[in-house]
Parts: structure tokens; C-alpha cells; sequence
């Protein structure tokens, strides 16, 4: 009886045991099943999100090109880019993703069409003291004031020529077009008035020294083939005064009905002034005509631009108007947006996009045909400027920064901001031809900065 009882109690032992090791083995089965069910679910949401992510990037792409907004390419540009980076992972067959690859190419393309405005790098000129600097139109040599004007090579910091300045400060220089002529604005003390000084710097010999109150140099922009350039200048509180380099003996003066603050050339032989007066007069000079185009407040600056015959005006009220003078100088455009006076605008050299800068601490660039603020950058702003193929815009600012557009139809170009302060501007300006900056701070160093590889270029020390 033992040994039955003993024979049963492994029986029941054994049996007990395969009994819960099945029971085990069905919990691991099903448990598995589940994990892979729930692996699958993962996938197949994952999968769908992603494929929802690509047509929201491409839906966003399609609607920041239709809503023909300038400046709005490179988001447009950056959706695609992201939409093609998920496509090979989504799951379809060859035929259809060689399909949506074709959509997104076709797409890209037509998004390269419109206009982008990106901000490239900052450039940050060192620390450096000097008078007053500037470049020819070339970038061949520049001339810079330092107890007298010394004309150097670009290429070799080489002396070429040296201008007596009589211990005179001088305030202000300018080349012609030409690069013959040297315009220079000079002073003995920061209390006494200024005077301009024209020098022929081919005969090296001085043309002009008019001793009296001036201001708003300017020389012509396109003189005719073989002839001098003009050089404008306000030398009274409502007198500008016209110099003719090819007649050193001749001095042409207007009065104006009002304190002109402002003046640019609008033709070989026509000036635009603003100032004290809800207008703008142009004066041919030739004839000695003026025809006067109203604005809704008054002028405080104004910029032309040669290619289109359009001229910007910005107003004391923070309104800016364009005109295009080959159509009987009708207004083309009025852009509000500043609330405070507009002391710089200047044009494009297509007369397509604007830059203003007003006393309410904005930088705005515009788009003159829609009539839309395309960028706005909040900033003291002391100096702007376009290059000659309308391809990048800069703008100084009292803190040393330089910060430069780039506004193409051509290719995309990705947002880049540096912010670290640096001392004060006295001029910057962009090279005719070759995408180059060069600026030049309260210092001992002039630099030419190449902006498509963001480097110093070129430093030339003016000590």
C-alpha cells in the first residue's frame, strides 16, 4: 500500500506539473502575440505619421508658392527638402515613389521661380580708427583721410598718391563713376562750417574749393561717353550747387522755396530734392525748370534708380513714395508701415524692392510692385545700400554690425545671424561686379569681406 501510494503521489505530481508548464507556456505565447501586435500597431502608426508629415510638408510647400508672397521661397524650399528626406522611408511600390520623387522636382522648380530674401552671415569688421575711407568704383584703390587723403592700391596697400588736407578733417569722400575725380567734404573744427574740395586725381591737381556751408555730396551716376561728371551739393539752407568737372570755372545754384535736407541725381542733367516742403522738386539743371511731385508729408530722404527711372522719397510722417518718371513721374506706389521719420530709402537697381530706415529703430525692405513689407529688422541703423546686380542689400548699424541680404531668384540661401557688437561704421559699400563688401570702423583697419565664402577677404591696416 506504500508503494501505491507513493507511485500515486507521482502521478499526481507529474501531472500537476506538465498541467502548469502548459499553463505557462500558453501565458508566454499569448503574451508574445500581443507584444507583436502591439510592435505591428507601432509600426503601422509610425508609418502613417510619417506619411502624413511628408503631404503636410508638401501641401505647405504648394501653399507658401501660390500665396505669391516674396521672401517666401526658401520655406518653401525647406518643406521639399524635408519631405524628400521622409520619402524613402514610406512604403510603396517603385512606380509610386518614382512618382512622388517627379512631384517634388516639379514642385522645387516652380518654387525657384519667385523671390527669396535670406539673411546671410553678420560681418564684423575689427576694431579700427580712422577718419573717413572709401572705395573706387572698381575696388582698385581707396582713398582714406589721416591728416591728409592718400590714394592706395586695393591689391598691395600701395601709396599711390597723397592729396594735402592742411590739417583739414575731412568729413565725407567720394569717387566719380569714373574713378577720375575725388570729392571730399572738410572742416578745421567739429564747430566751424564745411567746404567741399573737388581734385582731378589723372592731372593730380585741385579743381574746386568752395568755402561754404555743405552737405549731400553726390556726383552723377552715368555721365555721356568722354564727358565729366556733375557733382551736386547743398551749399545753402535751400541752395544746391552744381559743379562741372569738365568746366571748373562754372557753378550752377538754385534756390529752392524750401530747407532742402536731401538731394540725389534722377538723370545726367536733373536733381531731386526733399526737404522742408510736402514734395518733391526735380530741377533740370540744363533748362533750369522744376517740376514738383506732392507726398503726404515732408521729404527727409530720397534715392533713384537709374535702370527704371523710379525715385523713392520717405517722409517725415514714415510713408514712402515711388515714382516713375517715365510716365510722367506718376506715383506708382505708397508703402506705410513706419511711424516715424524716414532719413534713408534706397532702390534696387531693378526699382523692384525698396529699403527704408526710420526713427522708429526699423530696417524694412519692400516690395514695390505688390506693395508689401517683405523683412523687417529692428535695429539703429545708420547705413544701407544695394550691390549693382540687385543681388544682395546691407545695412550698418551704430553698434559695428553689418548684416547682408541676399535677395535672388536663383537659388535658395539659408538664414545665418552672428550678434556680437563692434565699434562704429564709417562707411560700407559693395563691389561693382564681384560679390565683396568692403567697411570701414573707427579703427586701424579697412576690410574687404567676401560674402559667398563669409571671410576677410582682404585686411589692410591704415596705420
Amino acid at each position: 500500500s506504500c508503494i501505491v501510494l507513493l507511485l500515486a503521489v507521482i502521478f499526481f505530481g507529474t501531472v500537476n506539473f506538465a498541467w502548469r508548464t502548459r499553463e505557462l507556456n500558453e501565458d508566454l505565447i499569448t503574451k508574445g502575440l500581443q507584444t507583436e501586435r502591439a510592435r505591428k500597431a507601432e509600426h503601422v502608426a509610425y508609418a502613417d505619421s510619417r506619411y502624413n508629415l511628408y503631404q503636410s510638408l508638401y501641401r505647405q510647400a504648394q501653399a507658401e508658392r501660390r500665396n505669391q508672397l516674396t521672401g517666401r521661397r526658401d520655406h518653401s524650399l525647406d518643406a521639399l527638402a524635408a519631405a524628400a528626406s521622409i520619402l524613402p522611408e514610406l512604403t510603396m511600390s517603385a512606380a509610386e515613389r518614382s512618382r512622388e520623387r517627379l512631384l517634388l522636382r516639379n514642385e522645387a522648380v516652380a518654387v525657384l521661380g519667385q523671390t527669396g530674401i535670406a539673411m546671410a552671415p553678420s560681418l564684423m569688421p575689427e576694431n579700427l580708427e580712422t577718419q573717413s575711407a572709401v572705395y573706387d568704383h572698381d575696388y582698385a584703390r581707396y582713398a582714406i583721410s589721416r591728416g591728409r587723403i592718400e590714394i592706395r592700391r586695393t591689391s598691395d596697400d600701395e601709396l599711390i598718391q597723397a592729396i594735402p588736407q592742411h590739417q583739414l578733417r575731412a568729413t565725407d569722400i567720394r569717387f566719380s563713376l569714373d574713378g577720375r575725380y575725388l570729392a571730399t567734404i572738410h572742416r578745421r573744427l567739429p564747430s566751424d562750417p564745411r567746404f567741399v574740395r573737388v581734385w582731378d586725381l589723372q592731372d593730380d591737381r585741385s579743381l574746386l574749393q568752395a568755402e561754404t556751408a555743405v552737405s549731400g555730396i553726390c556726383f552723377s551716376p552715368h555721365a555721356e561717353q568722354g564727358k565729366a561728371p556733375h557733382l551736386a551739393f547743398i551749399s545753402g539752407e535751400s541752395t544746391i550747387t552744381v559743379y562741372k568737372s569738365s568746366d571748373p570755372q562754372q557753378l550752377i545754384q538754385h534756390d529752392f522755396e524750401f530747407a532742402v535736407e536731401g538731394l540725389e541725381f534722377v538723370g545726367e542733367n536733373r536733381i531731386g530734392a526733399v526737404g522742408d516742403k510736402s514734395a518733391i522738386d526735380v530741377w533740370s539743371f540744363g533748362s533750369d525748370l522744376t517740376e514738383s511731385l506732392p507726398i503726404s508729408a515732408r521729404g527727409r530722404s530720397i534715392d533713384w534708380s537709374p535702370l527704371t527711372n523710379r525715385v523713392a522719397v520717405g517722409s517725415q510722417s514714415g510713408d514712402i513714395h515711388v515714382y516713375d518718371l517715365n510716365r510722367k513721374a506718376e506715383r506708382i506706389c505708397e508703402l506705410t508701415g513706419h511711424n516715424d521719420d524716414v532719413f534713408t530709402v534706397s532702390l534696387s537697381p531693378d526699382g523692384e524692392i525698396l529699403a527704408s530706415t526710420a526713427w522708429d529703430g526699423t530696417t524694412r525692405l519692400w516690395d514695390v510692385r505688390a506693395e508689401r513689407e517683405l523683412k523687417r529688422l529692428e535695429n539703429e541703423t545708420i547705413r544701407t545700400g544695394f550691390s549693382e546686380d540687385g543681388r544682395y542689400f546691407c545695412c550698418s548699424d551704430v553698434d559695428g554690425q553689418i548684416r547682408v541680404y541676399e535677395v535672388s531668384r536663383n537659388a535658395p540661401k539659408r538664414v545665418y545671424y552672428g550678434d556680437r557688437g563692434l565699434s562704429r561704421h564709417n562707411d560700407v559699400d559693395f563691389h561693382p561686379r564681384n560679390p565683396q563688401l568692403a567697411a570701414v570702423a573707427t579703427s586701424a583697419h579697412v576690410e574687404l569681406w567676401d560674402l559667398r565664402a563669409n571671410r576677410i577677404k582682404q585686411l589692410v591696416k591704415t596705420e
